[in-house]
């Protein structure tokens, strides 16, 4: 064991408080350090936690075609007869999901006509065989938006002729585009057609 003197230690009790005390000093100095850590962290969290994401806007949608444009305009009978079809309005019109249908026969305009878009003013024609043939003494055209066939909200345009009462006159009826079920055009056999003169769902306008 080594012994210091009463003077050394006395240097070493004051040595050990002068120690002791740089020693809080140095704690207290790091625990002011911790809290300004603590503080600009937590700052920072606050900081990055309320910012505000840029809005948005949603794009406005396009405006649909306008189907209804579409009128049935000439029915000629025969072997190489056909149903023309035709757009009044001032767009284009695309054919796929337009449906034509004589009872019971139907076909989607999308697959059987001549163009995949009808433009403004133009015809397209539908041939006879398609819709099982079209006889001068009785039959019907109409026109859908879809398949949906007992839809008068579906329905677009509609024509019947030599008779009345086809299968789908009640719908054309019910839809406004046809007076009655017992409405119908007579086709003049020596001219072999009828056509609509731009005013399908009224029968007196054909001829």
């Amino acid at each position: 064991m080594i012994r210091f003197p009463r003077t050394g230690r006395t240097f070493c009790r004051v040595f050990a408080a002068v120690a002791v005390v740089a020693v809080l000093a140095s704690a207290c100095g790091d625990d002011d350090g911790d809290a300004a850590d603590v503080t600009s962290t937590t700052a920072a969290e606050s900081t990055s936690s309320t910012t505000t994401a840029p809005t948005t806007t949603a794009p406005i949608p396009e405006t649909g075609q306008a189907l209804g444009d579409l009128q049935l305009n000439v029915v000629q009978f025969g072997d190489e007869g056909y149903v023309e079809i035709i757009n009044t309005g001032s767009d284009p019109i695309t054919l796929a999901g337009v449906y034509i249908c004589e009872f019971p026969d139907y076909a989607d305009l999308g697959d059987v006509a001549d163009v995949a878009t009808l433009e403004s003013g133009a015809t397209t024609q539908i041939a006879a065989d398609v819709l099982g043939g079209l006889s001068i003494d009785s039959g019907e055209a109409a026109l859908y938006d879809g398949d949906d066939f007992g839809s008068a909200d579906a329905m677009l345009s509609y024509v019947q002729w030599g008779t009345g009462d086809h299968q789908r006159s009640s719908v054309a009826a019910e839809a406004g585009l046809w007076p009655s079920v017992d409405d119908f055009v007579t086709p003049d056999p020596a001219f072999g057609a009828i056509e609509s003169g731009g005013f399908a769902a009224d029968p007196e306008s054909w001829s």
